[in-house]
């Protein structure tokens, strides 16, 4: 065991010349070269005991807690969608991907009505062109999941783990179905250099 003892770096003074240049930078990388997006993905619980081992809980905060793990395990087991598990909140070994770093946050809900009353009062989507946009047919008791997808883009934006997390929702889930998405911060897609 190493007995020299551990320290942090020294933080830069507040007095550092180039604080005002690293500052403008950082604004310069997020408002004129935006790398990121943001998206909301709703879902439907479609099927409430959509495996042999998994039922979904009784209680809405059990329900929600589990979410992120029966997903998971849900794309191991599709040969598309098995390396891309681990983008779901989390970083990626990948090669092709290291550098993507999107993250999901998971909210679920009773009903439509907690899930809209959500959307409308996230201050987030004050930044998006237009509204969020409901299904008329959706039922109003059912289970809902809303996805707040915020994608970090790299290779000029080629890569949304909003989009492929969507077609999977859309097409391949047992437990959930996707019934919207809206871009809240569209992303600017660069082209190939």
């Amino acid at each position: 065991m190493n007995a020299k003892p551990r320290t942090l770096p020294p933080k830069p003074p507040a007095d550092d010349p180039d604080r005002r240049a690293h500052q403008a930078q950082v604004r310069g990388a997020i408002v004129e070269g935006q790398d990121f997006a943001l998206t909301y993905l709703l879902a439907r619980v479609k099927d409430r005991a959509p495996y042999d081992n998994y039922t979904v809980p009784g209680g809405l905060a059990q329900f929600e807690f589990s979410l992120k793990g029966v997903l998971r395990l849900e794309m191991i087991e599709h040969p598309v969608y098995k390396g891309w598990r681990r983008l779901f909140g989390s970083n990626t070994k990948a090669r092709e991907m290291s550098t993507w770093r999107s993250r999901v946050y998971v909210k679920a809900f009773a009903g439509l009505a907690g899930a809209r009353a959500y959307v409308e009062a996230d201050p987030l989507l004050a930044w998006s062109e237009a509204p969020f946009h409901w299904p008329e047919d959706l039922p109003q008791d059912d289970w809902y999941v809303l996805f707040q997808v915020q994608d970090v883009l790299p290779e000029n934006g080629r890569y949304r783990w909003a989009n492929a997390f969507g077609i999977f929702l859309r097409d391949h889930s047992a437990l959930l179905e996707l019934v919207a998405s809206h871009d809240v911060l569209a992303p600017v897609i660069g082209e190939d250099v």
